[in-house]
């Protein structure tokens, strides 16, 4: 059971490694004008699918802390990382859902949206390094 959470966030970040290849090859079309095919019904879906895994994750991170060791919050750094990536996954929530609802030529709210994905990739990359000391930690007992 409490391997759940970091299988489930594992998965969405290797998925979010596919759906931000598929940004970079937006942007190389877009804003270097680079001859570079980009699947957009792709794209959409596997973001949304990234969001919703690191949605549920985020719950069913805490649900499995408070089961488990009756509090929230205890494991530290993974915990305040996961908070900072609300707002991160919020934004490039709602402006991937605006550019995939009202398509027209942009070049701020691409940017914005790519940018903003990018420094939750990198928190999500950061938050396999603090899982691992969790697991080692709490799981495992070798902390």
């Amino acid at each position: 059971m409490l391997l759940i959470h970091p299988l489930t966030q594992l998965t969405a970040t290797v998925l979010v490694l596919l759906v931000l290849q598929q940004g970079i090859q937006r942007f190389r079309s877009q804003h270097l004008k680079q001859k570079a095919g980009f699947k957009w019904k792709r794209h959409v879906y596997l973001g949304t699918c990234v969001m919703a895994l690191w949605s549920a994750g985020f719950v069913g991170g805490l649900a499995v802390v408070r089961n488990y060791w009756y509090a929230i919050f205890i494991t530290g750094m993974h915990a305040k990382v996961g908070m900072a990536m609300l707002p991160f996954m919020l934004i490039g929530t709602l402006s991937g859902w605006i550019m995939h609802r009202r398509k027209q030529r942009r070049k701020v709210l691409p940017l914005i949206h790519g940018v903003n994905n990018l420094v939750l990739v990198l928190l999500a990359l950061f938050q396999i390094y603090n899982g691992w000391q969790v697991l080692n930690a709490f799981v495992w007992g070798n902390g």
